[in-house]
């Protein structure tokens, strides 16, 4: 990215209709490159800085996986441990779930929907195909929870935040975030309501920056834990 001038990067998100970029480049294990662009909201045009947190969506699935395998690697759960031995009312009225393992929900092969609706209930194949799913994830930090006698905020951040230097990044909504914080936008640029999440979730409400990202990159490259 050296080459790549602020310019280019300016005009580049231009026109794609992107308010704002933060981006941090990880090369041979260690974030060297860090890169802010545009605006963390539209209407004030603040311009996004390397302290910025955005809403990470569903990067927070490999984060809270890793916290899986921390956990593994400890001996509290085991990869082909059946969710339902410590979950058991999450799917009801399909005994194939019970078959549902953490590798299944961490290699999406639960064979859950993404999210439950009324068209898409809770019904399973596991283990015959690839099928990406929130719910599974939701059901996996069920399990974690009940393991750690934690909620999921609280195993992370004593897991991975705080030991790595995380100190921007939240699965729930912190007062710290309040005075930098990247607004969602819709496709013509207007900004739209910050969700202020209480409660986690382990497959979408990660808030973080690219540089707290970066250092879990790192660590995963270097088998940290």
């Amino acid at each position: 990215m050296s080459h790549f001038s602020a310019s280019a990067l300016e005009q580049l998100i231009a026109d794609a209709r992107v308010p704002g970029l933060s981006m941090a480049i990880v090369r041979d294990g260690q974030a060297t490159t860090r890169i802010t662009a545009g605006v963390r909201n539209s209407h004030d045009r603040i311009a996004v800085d390397p302290q910025t947190v955005f809403a990470a969506a569903s990067l927070s699935k490999p984060l809270f996986a890793y916290c899986v395998l921390r956990l593994v690697g400890a001996g509290k759960l085991t990869l082909d441990a059946r969710l339902s031995q410590y979950v058991p009312d999450y799917v009801a009225d399909d005994p194939r779930a019970a078959t549902i393992t953490i590798r299944h929900v961490l290699s999406n092969t639960s064979g859950l929907p993404n999210w439950r609706s009324a068209e898409h209930p809770l019904k399973t194949v596991p283990g015959e195909r690839f099928s990406y799913s929130g719910e599974g994830f939701v059901w996996l930090q069920r399990v974690v929870e009940s393991v750690t006698g934690e909620d999921l905020d609280t195993t992370i951040r004593r897991l991975i935040f705080e030991p790595l230097g995380m100190n921007r990044s939240s699965y729930v909504w912190q007062s710290a975030f309040e005075t930098n914080h990247a607004a969602p936008h819709d496709a013509e640029e207007k900004p739209g309501t910050t969700i202020r999440r209480l409660v986690p979730n382990s497959a979408a409400s990660l808030l973080t920056t690219a540089e707290d990202y970066a250092l879990l990159l790192t660590a995963v490259l270097s088998g940290t834990g």
